[in-house]
């Protein structure tokens, strides 16, 4: 066994010129490999987002030249301007059915046979007691 003195001890745990260009030469290597390979995380990132745009607008292309066909029948035109354009064809008599806007109310004093009911006649109103009572005055002052 040798015994190792303290001065060749400190000479071992220091770092020889080789091992330090090495070691400074790996650091290059790792810090100048980070841009690069962020770059490519992002560009594979991008092209996924690329790809998936590419095959949402391949479904709407294909909704649009289905749609394309059907609008080039005659059945379709027909639909579309019956419905949309309210037109009709020669001879045919165009009807419009209005829905009312408001359901209509039902009357408290008409009987069952649409007639008013003299016994649920409503009362007349405070400004016709006023008129009755005044062309009343007014005959009998004559």
């Amino acid at each position: 066994m040798t015994t190792t003195t303290p001065v060749e001890r400190a000479q071992r745990a220091i770092m020889t010129p080789r091992g330090a260009i090495l070691a400074l030469l790996l650091v290059g290597v790792l810090f100048s490999s980070v841009y690069p390979i962020r770059r490519y995380f992002a560009v594979r990132s991008s092209i996924a987002q690329l790809k998936h745009e590419e095959r949402a607008l391949d479904a709407e292309t294909q909704q649009l030249t289905k749609q394309k066909a059907l609008l080039q029948t005659d059945g379709e035109v027909e639909r579309i301007a019956r419905a949309d354009l309210n037109m009709v064809r020669p001879g045919e008599v165009p009807f419009a059915i209005i829905q009312p806007s408001a359901a209509p109310t039902a009357q408290a004093n008409v009987g069952a046979a649409g007639l008013f009911d003299p016994e649920q006649a409503s009362k007349p109103g405070f400004f016709a007691r006023i008129w009755n009572a005044v062309s009343r005055a007014a005959h009998t002052i004559r």
